[in-house]
């Protein structure tokens, strides 16, 4: 084989290996655009209110993602990567979305256990009057009830306030609470109305 010949194979090897040399630079390397995108997403909402009171979970699912895309980039498994930078970014990009979900959803809870509360005041206002007086489980001094309903009123409308200040799950607490307390005199009129009403059975 000449010289010429020799020249010939030796400048081709080096070129094949130069082409494998690009292709491998080519492959996938660490997403750092989209890290970088996906972290100033996450820095632009985490300050708004509403991620603030509704959004936390959200917040934090976005946050984990990128966590994991930086130990994927930290141990040079780059192709996952870039897979799951898509995931991260998306999440961080929904996070506003999810928080003012579940805002919606707390006012919807809020409204409908403050118009439970409402009607379970007046359920236990009307059923004072009813309490028995005398004989086997008399209620004898109805002060107590009414002034668990008061409170159930006081708590109706502290929940009423809340919701008109947007404090939603506040809200609903104190709804409830009222709930509960009127609730309880209901109870305690009709298991004495029962009780009057089995001992006149006998």
């Amino acid at each position: 084989m000449t010289r010429v010949h020799l020249g010939a194979r030796f400048l081709g090897m080096i070129t094949l290996f130069a082409g494998l040399l690009a292709l491998s630079a080519c492959g996938p390397g660490a997403p750092e655009d989209e890290m970088a995108a996906t972290q100033a997403t996450i820095d632009s909402v985490r300050a708004l209110p509403v991620v603030q009171s509704y959004g936390q979970n959200e917040l934090r699912e976005a946050e984990q993602q990128l966590a994991r895309v930086r130990q994927l980039v930290a141990d040079k498994r780059y192709e996952e990567a870039q897979t799951a930078v898509v995931g991260a970014k998306s999440q961080a990009r929904s996070v506003v979305a999810g928080a003012e979900k579940n805002r919606d959803a707390a006012q919807r809870d809020a409204e409908q256990s403050i118009a439970a509360a409402r009607q379970a005041i007046e359920g236990a206002v009307a059923a004072i009057p009813t309490a028995p007086r005398w004989g086997k489980g008399a209620i004898r001094d109805l002060s107590a009830l009414k002034a668990d309903v008061e409170n159930a009123e006081g708590q109706l409308q502290s929940a009423e306030q809340q919701l008109g200040a947007k404090a939603y799950r506040e809200a609903s607490a104190a709804a409830r609470n009222a709930s509960q307390l009127a609730g309880s005199v209901t109870r305690t009129v009709e298991d004495a109305i029962a009780l009057r009403e089995s001992v006149r059975r006998r």
